[in-house]
C-alpha cells in the first residue's frame, strides 16, 4: 500500500480582494514601497524594516484580518494542536520589481512561513512552461528535490504571477521569482509569519 508522507502544503487563491478594495490597497502600500530595500544585512545594526500592518488605512486593516483567517487555516492544514490557541507573529512590507528585476533561490531563515501577494503588474508569461524561458514565474523547489527523478518533473512547481494573487507556502522551501519583463512596475507584498512558542518560550536563558 502506497501512503504520501510529509507533504509539502502551498496555499495559492486569485482575486483574494475585491476589485475596489484592491484598487484601495494598491494606492495605500504606494508611499511605503521604498521605506525597505529588500535587501537586509544581518551586520547592519541601523537597518529598520517597517512593518505595513501597523499602518491605519482601512484596506490595508482588511488585509490583515484576510492574511490571519488564511495564515489559522492553513495551521489547521498542517496538523497543528489546537491551532486557533496559538499566536502569530508576521512581518509585513510591500516591494516592487522593474523590467529585468528577479530574486534568486532562497529561503526565509527564522521563521515558519511566506506569503506573497501580487497587486499589480504586467502578465507576461507565454505559457510555455519550461525551465528554460523566463517569464518572471515563480518557481517553488521541492524541498527534497533528490526525489524528483527521470520523468518526475515535480521537483518545481511554477505559478504565474498576476494581479490579486495571494500564496502562503513553508518558509523552508526554495523558492525565486524569474527575471520579470512586463513594462509597468511589479507591486507586491511580502509577509514572513512565524508561529510563538507558547510550550517552551519561558524555559531559554541568554547564553
Amino acid at each position: 500500500m502506497l501512503h504520501q508522507l510529509w507533504p509539502t502544503n502551498i496555499w495559492a487563491e486569485h482575486n483574494f480582494l475585491t476589485d475596489d478594495v484592491l484598487k484601495q490597497f494598491h494606492q495605500a502600500i504606494l508611499p511605503h514601497i521604498d521605506r525597505y530595500n529588500g535587501v537586509p544585512e544581518i551586520f547592519n545594526q541601523d537597518l529598520i524594516i517597517p512593518n505595513l500592518f501597523l499602518e491605519p488605512d482601512d484596506s490595508i486593516q482588511y488585509f490583515r484580518q484576510l492574511v490571519k483567517s488564511r495564515l489559522y487555516s492553513f495551521l489547521e492544514v498542517e496538523g497543528f494542536i489546537n491551532p486557533q490557541e496559538l499566536e502569530i507573529e508576521i512581518n509585513v512590507f510591500p516591494r516592487r520589481f522593474v523590467y529585468g528585476d528577479r530574486a534568486r533561490p532562497h529561503t526565509h531563515r527564522g521563521i515558519d512561513y511566506v506569503g506573497v501577494f501580487y497587486v499589480d503588474l504586467d502578465v507576461v508569461d507565454s505559457n510555455e512552461d519550461t525551465c528554460d524561458r523566463d517569464d518572471g514565474r515563480l518557481l517553488l523547489i521541492d524541498p527534497i528535490a533528490q526525489r524528483s527523478r527521470g520523468l518526475n518533473h515535480n521537483m518545481l512547481f511554477q505559478l504565474k504571477p498576476v494581479p490579486n494573487l495571494f500564496i502562503i507556502h513553508p518558509a523552508y522551501m526554495f523558492h525565486e521569482s524569474e527575471m520579470y519583463k512586463g513594462t509597468k512596475d511589479r507591486i507586491l507584498v511580502v509577509m514572513n509569519a512565524r508561529i510563538k512558542d507558547r510550550q517552551q518560550a519561558n524555559s531559554f536563558i541568554l547564553l
